[in-house]
């Protein structure tokens, strides 16, 4: 979450560089339809389209981790989850639009 909202508030690349990671293409493959909501992808940003705006990040899975970091810019706010272990079903959702229902939830 530090490195992202350093990333997003200019204190690691210029503005110049900045911009050229959020020059987004849009998806053209398939993707499986929990993935739908991911429509844009830079140079190792995602751009999402979720429930609560549009969010900024990546996520992503290496030895049994699962991690996600996004930016929502309309709230300027970051969320950062990791998990370490083996679960098909928490990647699946660790990755799905509805993490983000929940990390917005109103109580």
């Amino acid at each position: 979450a530090s490195f992202l909202n350093a990333l997003v508030s200019g204190k690691i690349l210029s503005a110049s560089a900045f911009n050229q990671m959020q020059e987004f293409k849009i998806i053209t493959q398939e993707l499986p339809d929990e993935l739908k909501y991911i429509k844009e992808y830079g140079l190792g940003l995602m751009k999402l389209e979720t429930n609560h705006g549009i969010a900024i990040g990546h996520f992503g899975t290496v030895h049994s981790f699962n991690a996600m970091a996004f930016y929502f810019p309309a709230q300027k706010v970051t969320v950062a989850m990791i998990r370490n272990g083996e679960s098909t079903k928490i990647k699946k959702f660790l990755e799905s639009k509805e993490i983000f229902d929940l990390l917005f939830e109103d109580k």
